[in-house]
């Protein structure tokens, strides 16, 4: 949806998707983000310029549409958190909620008082659009997102309200686009699961033990796109 060069979604968009989604989880330091021009030009002759502008425009959805769920998150779920904690939440989720107009508005202000390729860049950032297809399209894959992140806190034995697993998944969140992880999301993901569960009243120790058997979980189902990439391959022309 974001590319402007005809991209099918069998098996052209699957496989981007999958050599990605596995890159960005397994590189440290979100490193294999980057790699999303690269796989686009390599396995679908998209420029790296044109690459470039959707993963930018694909990472300001995902902040906007994390924003939204905090923001859901802080204001009408019932878990029982510290009040001074959900305001920050709050606080943080807000702006978040209006990133790209944010960019926007400063790539306005920039286009005039700057030259050069800063000039560029801010004028880049300023006609930069969101469509409400892609706006509702970035939402509903967070919302998956959570929905994965809710599943794995009930397979790992966490009997939490829905409230509270909301809540715990909200932090999760923001942790999957943080350039801090080490491979495989390593120190993140457990960092935000205790400090969600601790919380929620439960202790460190018991906390990181969910969250390693979490994080298992979650790195079986990210190798398992590998098979999937393969299956997408293109089929090449016999010779001759």
């Amino acid at each position: 949806m974001l590319s402007p060069v005809p991209l099918r979604i069998w098996p052209e968009a699957v496989r981007v998707a999958c050599l990605h989604g596995m890159a960005s989880f397994l590189f440290p330091f979100r490193a294999g983000d980057l790699t999303l021009p690269v796989i686009l030009k390599s396995e679908n002759a998209i420029p790296l310029a044109v690459g470039t502008v959707i993963l930018v425009k694909a990472r300001l959805l995902d902040v906007a549409a994390m924003g939204v769920w905090m923001l859901t998150a802080a204001l009408i779920l019932p878990a029982d958190i510290p009040f001074a904690f959900r305001c920050g939440w709050l606080g943080l989720s807000l702006p978040m909620a209006a990133a790209p107009w944010i960019l926007k508005g400063m790539g306005r202000l920039g286009s005039r008082f700057t030259t050069g390729w800063l000039g560029r860049m801010a004028g880049a950032a300023a006609r930069m659009n969101f469509s409400r297809l892609e706006i509702l399209q970035s939402l509903a894959v967070w919302l998956s997102i959570g929905g994965f992140l809710f599943c794995a806190t009930r397979a790992v034995g966490l009997e939490l309200k829905i409230g509270e697993a909301w809540f715990l998944v909200s932090i999760q969140l923001p942790l999957q686009i943080l350039p801090v992880q080490g491979i495989a999301q390593a120190g993140n993901h457990e960092g935000g699961w205790v400090a969600g569960l601790a919380l929620l009243g439960i202790p460190p120790a018991e906390g990181l033990n969910f969250a390693l058997t979490s994080h298992a979980l979650i790195l079986v189902n990210i190798l398992a796109l590998g098979p999937v990439a393969l299956l997408a391959r293109k089929k090449t022309a016999p010779p001759g």
